[in-house]
């Protein structure tokens, strides 16, 4: 069901273009949040706007030892982005990645030590300087 109300929320919102990508990207980050709460976790760091521009993304967060996490990006062409995310430690560390294919990405990790974690974000399919993204954390209550 959660995955045919993203697809569902992808597909309506199609026409998006890059001066509304914001309201565009709130909109699927809000589907995802509804996803989250469902499976009994929180919105602990608001969704944040990036722009692609070739280069790896990072976004600095402050997490909890023991706490699980499920860090969730959007894009905002959809079919035609790909976007991978990468978690790395205080001692900056790789700790997790979501590599899969499609047009939103999602990885889960528990937190081995708490401090500043670096998420890490990259765009495939991206052939305009306007490709935008969406990244959000979430935890468990």
């Amino acid at each position: 069901m959660r995955f045919f109300v993203l697809t569902a929320a992808l597909f309506l919102a199609s026409g998006a273009r890059a001066q509304d990508a914001a309201d565009f990207l709130d909109g699927l980050m809000a589907v995802a949040e509804f996803e989250a709460m469902e499976e009994g976790m929180s919105l602990v760091h608001g969704m944040e706007v990036g722009s692609y521009e070739g280069f790896t993304s990072m976004h600095e967060v402050g997490l909890q030892a023991g706490v699980e996490y499920l860090v969730v990006v959007v894009t905002d062409i959809v079919g035609e982005l790909d976007p991978d995310v990468y978690v790395e430690d205080p001692e900056v560390e790789p700790l997790a990645a979501g590599e899969g294919e499609g047009t939103d990405e999602k990885v889960r990790f528990t937190a081995p030590v708490s401090g500043t974690y670096t998420l890490s974000v990259e765009l495939y399919g991206c052939e305009t300087d306007d490709c935008a993204y969406g990244i959000a954390v979430f935890a468990a209550e």
